[in-house]
């Protein structure tokens, strides 16, 4: 595993490690997902300035990336893989389908059919 990742893992079991953005541009702000009462955040996201300040309704705190040389759109995951799958179904799959989950019990296979 690169040094850079290993600095922002700091011990913590790694549970996903994606590229959200095709972008070539290093990263130099860092987006901290939140996490549980005091705990570390939940993910972290690289992003170069312009598509920091383009991505401003996003949650979680910025930092600086303290020269990490990850590239923009660079995602590492501490989240379980529930915890994940829920936070994709309520910012993406809900939004785009226009069908609360509720009105099918939270099933969602039921919810995509």
């Amino acid at each position: 595993m690169p040094s850079d990742i290993m600095q922002l893992t700091a011990g913590r079991q790694l549970t996903g490690l994606r590229q959200v953005l095709d972008w070539t541009a290093t990263a130099t702000v860092l987006r901290q997902g939140p996490g549980a009462p005091g705990e570390p955040p939940a993910w972290l996201m690289l992003l170069c300035p312009a598509h920091s300040q383009a991505l401003p309704g996003w949650p979680g705190i910025t930092a600086d990336a303290d020269g990490l040389r990850l590239s923009c759109g660079s995602v590492l995951d501490y989240r379980s893989a529930e915890q994940l799958l829920q936070s994709h179904a309520d910012l993406w799959l809900t939004p785009l389908t226009g069908v609360d989950p509720k009105t099918y019990a939270g099933v969602w296979p039921e919810v995509l059919d």
